[in-house]
């Protein structure tokens, strides 16, 4: 899955515009799939992954979460567990990571997750 991945992930980049909007629509469409979230963190965790590349991803990490973590968003809903997955390797991630803007991003999503499940999880 990962090349599949990071191919889609480039060219959400890409300056052509349907190149830019397949890999969208790919995305979109990846993220609605289970397990789609923990498959991101475990890409951004991955110091062997490209710089650029983490960074991307931990950009759509943030820019989703919200999604992610709402109860209104059905398409997007995480199970319980999987929730606890993605907090537990969301702090693991960060306490290791060495890039500041992958740190800053990281520590983002933890606020945005924090402010979704406080004070009732």
């Amino acid at each position: 899955m990962e090349p599949v991945l990071q191919s889609i992930l480039i060219n959400t980049y890409n300056p052509d515009n349907q190149l830019r909007s397949q890999a969208e629509e790919q995305l979109n469409h990846f993220l609605l799939t289970s397990g789609s979230f923990i498959t991101l963190l475990n890409y951004v965790g991955n110091v062997n992954n490209h710089r650029d590349l983490r960074q991307a991803t931990s950009i759509l990490i943030k820019n989703k979460m919200r999604d992610f973590w709402s109860d209104d968003r059905p398409a997007y809903m995480l199970s319980l567990e999987e929730k606890e997955t993605v907090k537990s390797m969301l702090i693991s991630i960060l306490l290791v990571e060495m890039d500041n803007s992958i740190r800053g991003l990281l520590a983002e999503s933890i606020r945005i997750v924090s402010e979704a499940d406080f004070p009732d999880r």
